[in-house]
This record gives C-alpha cells, structure tokens and sequence, in this order.
C-alpha cells in the first residue's frame, strides 16, 4: 500500500487497455499475400497517409483486395471519413469476401479448408461447414432438405436419414387428421405417406331407421363424408349397425314402439306398462306420465291429473314409492313443501328433559334427528356462553364466579373473573408479573423498581431487562440502554460502540474529508441490502473525484477517549461493476481515526488481523485492532475507499459495525 506524505492514500487509476488486432492482423493478410493466388492487403496508403493509429487514424486507408496477385483496392478500415472496400477482380486462386458478413473466415479456398467445421458441428450458415451443409443446426454431409429426412437424429447426428413419425425440425408439417393424418414411414425421404381406402375413418351406422355407410381415408389426409340411406323397414337392427327385417327385437323408429309384430304410434295418455310405449317416455304409477314422477311424495294417477306429476299435500307416499321412517314425535309425512318426506329437524326435542354438565360447557338433552329418530344429543356453548339451568348463558369479563367456565377468559380467581393472565387480589384483577404494587404475590411491593416477570429489577442496568421488562442487552446496559459494542469514556459521559442503523437512523454518520475532495457523493440509511437486520449506511460513490470518505464521532466535540487495545469490526458491500480490490492491499485503508477532522490515516497506531482482496457484489468482513494510541479528543472513525477505478461508479454498504475492548 502506497501513502503519500500527508498519510493520505493515494488514488490509484485501473486502466482496462483493450488490445484491438490491428498490425497483427494486417500483417497475417499481408503474408498470405505472398503465396500465388492469394488476396492482397495494400497497407500503402495507410501508411503513407494516416496521421492517428492503424484503425482509428484519421484518413487511413487499406486496401483489401480478392484479385489474387496483381489486385488492388481503395477505403480505409476504421479510419476518419474512410470506408472499407471489398472492391477488386477474382484473380487466380482469389476469391471476393464480404466483409460485412460476420464470424466466418475472410477467405475460403483450398488452403483454408481444413478451418471449416466438420459434420455433426454445430452451426448457423452453410459457409460455416466443410460438407457446405448446415441442416437442422448441425453440418450435415448432404443438403437434407426432404420433409422426412433429419441430420441431427440422437446417435447420428452430422447424418442424414430418412425418419419415422412426424416430420423433425421446421420441416412441414403432414396433414390431415387421424386415423388419416399422414406420416413419415421410414422409406420415402421427399414427402409424408397417407392411409387409402383400406383404412376405416368411419363406421356404418344406424339411427333412426336410417343407414349411414361406412367411410375410408382418401389417401391426402381427408376422410370423406358419406350420404344416410333409410332403411326399407325404417327399423334399425338392436346393435344400430343396419336395418332390421322387423321390429320384434329391435327398436322402432321415433314416435314409435314395437306392440310385438308391428311398430306403433306411442300414446300420449293412457295404461302403459313401459316407458317406451309413451310419447313423454315415461310411465309412473301405470300410466304414461310427463315425467318420470319417481319422487318419494309424488304421484301420476291421482284423480283430477292423471298423466301429470303431482306432489301430494298430505299423509304417506302413493303405493310404489318409498315409505317415510321414523315414529311418534320425530315421524316424516309428505306435505306441500318437498318431493320427499318431510322430518321434524333438531330443535324438535323429544325424550327425557335436559340437564347441565358438571363443567357447564354443554346443554345434554334428546331431539330429532331430521331423519325420524330421536336421538342423545348436546349443545356446546362455545367460548362466549356457559350452561346454567340446562341453558347456554352468556360469560361475564368481570364480577364474582365460582367456575372457570363463567368466565371470558377462562379464569375465575379469587372469586372474580379477571383476564387469563392476571389475578384476583382483594376482589381486583392484577398482573402479578408486571405490577410493582403486587411482584410476584398479592402481598410483595416493589420499591422505585420495576416489576419484571414477577421478580423486582433495576432496568437502568439489568442486561436482561434493560431500559424495559423483556430488553435483553448482549453488550452492556447503562441508564436504561443498551449498547451491543464497547461502552466508551467519553469524559464524564458514556458513547456507544456500536452501529447496526437498525433504527433506520444514521446514528451520527456523515461524510468527511481531509483535503475538502470527497469521492462519497452522500449518505443515507437503506434497505436495499443489508448484513443481517433489515436496514444499512448506503454511500455513493464516484471514484473519480478521488477516495470516498464517511465517517461517525466516538465523542463529543471537547471529550476525550482512549482506544488502545479495542477491536473493530464491520461488513462492506460495494454494490457497482465487477471489480477486485490487488491482492496485495489489505483492509487498513477502510479503517482509519480522526482527531479533531483532521485525518491521521495510515499512521494511526492500527493493526489489521484480517486481509484479502476487496471486491464489488459480495459482503466483505473485516476487523482489526488499535494495538497503542494516545488519549484524543473528538476521535472519529471511518470508512475509505480510495484505489477504486477511475470511473468506477457505484454504492458502498456499511454494516454491523463494533467496537470491543480486550
């Protein structure tokens, strides 16, 4: 690490020097150049005339020429107002390239051959392949081109063969629809191969008297369409595939039935012995009907609608339907309301009266079950109510009790009802845990403490209950607050060192400067990342402006402290683009103190125990300790980032910062 002699860190500049192919390249051109046949590169008038570097000088000219020996060509490549030119005649061995044609070679002949791609190579142009192929991705040793052929089949790639099944790639698809859709067959490579007439697309069938033929595949993909015949007997045979001879044993037509030698118009109205024999296809209660009517409370033969369905308003079922169950109170009868039979529900009680159990939580009594039987049942009274005179009543939250049951909260204490964590001292509800006036026991005072969990504390240092009941402090606790790193003697008062900005606070960090140049542009709290907790100090930074600085008072301004043998540590994130801190450097240079604003730096008595190198998109620890150091007033402590790229833009993460003593 480099200081200069003020201690401040040197900026150093990353430069990223891209190397671009330019002499190098031109100078393999030019050799090829010498072999028969080959294109020439006139450099001449580049370097005649070019006053800036070999691709970007202003008016540079190169010549690229395909005319094998003896070519010639004008433009510049790269250069100021120059243009490239692929001008000049095919000469002997020669061949004309464009140049604006991108990763594929300059020339292709003979010599150059062996560049080109072999089969099974992946590959995105003919050009590209050895076999000047380039088929389904891949370079392939033939054109391939047929609408069943595939070059890339697993196992054979680089291959062309002729597929079964559907055609590979963006070939064509076959057309038509099963069982006629065509397909590959495995032998014909050009097109795909459809079923003829020995295939069936299509069943005889038999509907309503009428025969409909069947139908076979047109050998295009096509199953055509075939015109019904009615059947001379206008009778189907049972298993609708042709026509009957006669009815018996078959169905009739529509509008039809069979009478056992003849088909017949159905009846309307009328004795009927199937469904069959009725216009409405129903027969219910031995008459056709205009429903089923199979309803429990419903019948089709009752005087006055014969032939209609009819829900019966009173007493049991019609003769044929199901009965109603159940006796005495609970029995179902049919009524106007239902098609089924209608049961007294469950507030209907029957049985023996009913009583309170011994916890008062529930009513035991019996009642209908809806379904005709009377049967035990309960009624729970649930969290609001409990049971007092076999009946649910609504609990109390306060007043005297005698079961916990009677309470809201479940909790009858000293004969009153009070919240489930308080007790009933004297006839008042207490919390014996929070109640300095009752610690622990209806009896036990607290005096000028603070009652937590039962047992009287001082919360000005408990580390269990600092500055509140329940507070638990992992540092240490002083005046009722807690600090999670070193407390420190900052003249007759006491500074914290600790920052973790969970409080979405800055807790005192700013930016700062020794020379007036910050490279930190500003400071806020964030909780777009974070080490931990759910918040962070967020720096901006600009690396061009030099090192970023931020930095936060241990004390006051006119206090003074000590931090020989304290330990620091902390997590950074650089959030920007990719970048690594050198190896060789370690972290000093991010922890650096301060007397009264003026930077000590590097010559502050610090020792760093942890190094490695420093890099942007990951949270980096790190931690040292102040090996000897004298008594300072208004020490700060900070954070550099000096050494970053030039241009490096981005945002430094700070957190979980602390500092311990030994």
């Amino acid at each position: 690490m480099r200081t200069n002699r003020d201690g401040f860190l040197t900026c150093r500049a990353i430069l990223l020097a891209v190397a671009l192919c330019s002499a190098g390249c031109f100078s393999a051109v030019k050799q090829k150049d010498k072999d028969a046949g080959g294109p020439k590169v006139d450099t001449s008038a580049s370097e005649a005339s070019q006053t800036g570097d070999a691709f970007n000088g202003s008016g540079g000219k190169v010549g690229i020429d395909a005319s094998g020996s003896g070519g010639s060509g004008a433009g510049g490549v790269l250069g100021e107002g120059g243009s490239l030119s692929t001008g000049g005649n095919p000469g002997s061995g020669g061949a004309i390239v464009d140049a604006s044609t991108p990763d594929v070679p300059l020339v292709i002949d003979g010599s150059d051959a062996s560049t080109r791609l072999s089969n099974s190579s992946p590959c995105t142009a003919d050009i590209q392949c050895a076999s000047d192929h380039c088929v389904d991705g891949v370079c392939c040793e033939s054109k391939c081109d047929g609408q069943c052929q595939s070059c890339d089949e697993p196992g054979t790639v680089g291959q062309c063969l002729t597929v079964k099944g559907d055609p590979r790639s963006k070939r064509a698809a076959c057309t038509g629809a099963a069982p006629c859709k065509g397909q590959c067959d495995g032998s014909n490579a050009s097109s795909c191969t459809y079923p003829g007439s020995s295939t069936t697309c299509s069943q005889a069938s038999c509907a309503g008297g009428s025969l409909t033929p069947a139908s076979y595949c047109d050998s295009s993909g096509n199953c055509p369409a075939v015109k019904a015949e009615a059947c001379a007997s206008n009778v189907c045979t049972a298993d609708n595939k042709g026509c009957a001879v006669s009815c018996a044993g078959v169905a009739c037509g529509t509008g039809s039935y069979c009478d056992g030698t003849a088909c017949v118009p159905k009846k309307n109205t009328g004795p009927c012995s199937s469904g069959g024999e009725c216009s409405t296809g129903f027969c219910a209660d031995g008459v056709c009907c205009n429903t089923p009517c199979t309803e429990q409370c419903k019948a089709c033969n009752l005087l006055g609608s014969s032939g209609t369905c009819t829900r019966l308003t009173s007493g049991p079922p019609a003769s044929g339907h199901s009965p109603c169950t159940g006796s005495d109170t609970c029995a179902g009868s049919c009524n106007a309301s239902s098609d089924s039979c209608v049961y007294p529900s469950a507030s209907q009680k029957c049985g023996a009266a009913a009583t309170c159990s011994t916890d008062l939580t529930t009513v035991s009594f019996s009642a209908c079950d809806a379904k005709g039987a009377c049967l035990p049942s309960t009624q729970i009274c649930g969290s609001s109510s409990y049971c007092s005179n076999a009946s649910c009543s609504s609990k109390s939250n306060t007043g005297s009790c005698s079961n916990n049951a009677q309470c809201s909260s479940g909790n009858c204490t000293g004969g009153v009802c009070c919240p489930a964590n308080q007790t009933g001292c004297d006839g008042t509800c207490v919390d014996l845990k929070t109640d300095s006036s009752h610690c622990g026991s209806c009896t036990k005072t607290c005096s000028a403490l603070s009652c937590c969990n039962g047992a009287c504390v001082d919360t000005n240092t408990s580390l269990s209950n600092c500055g509140g009941c329940g507070s638990t402090c992992n540092g240490s606790c002083g005046g009722g607050s807690c600090c999670h790193g070193a407390s420190l003697s900052c003249g007759s008062t006491s500074s914290c060192g600790a920052w973790d900005f969970e409080g979405n606070s800055l807790q005192g960090w700013r930016l700062d400067s020794p020379s007036g140049t910050n490279a930190a542009l500003n400071v806020a709290v964030s909780s777009t990342r974070h080490n931990g907790g759910q918040y962070s100090l967020a720096v901006t930074v600009n690396s061009g402006l030099g090192p970023a600085y931020v930095v936060v008072p241990l004390c006051p301004v006119g206090s003074a402290t000590n931090v020989t043998g304290y330990h620091i540590s902390a997590s950074v994130f650089l959030d920007g683009p990719a970048w690594s801190y050198p190896p060789n450097q370690d972290y000093s240079s991010f922890f650096t103190v301060a007397s009264d604003n003026s930077w000590l730096g590097e010559t502050a008595p610090f020792s760093q125990s942890s190094k490695g190198p420093l890099q942007a998109g990951v949270w980096v620890p790190f931690d040292g300790t102040f090996s000897t150091g004298p008594t300072l007033t208004s020490i700060s402590l900070g954070f550099m980032l000096a050494d970053a790229p030039a241009t490096w833009y981005g945002t430094m993460y700070i957190d979980d910062v602390v500092l311990t003593a030994f």
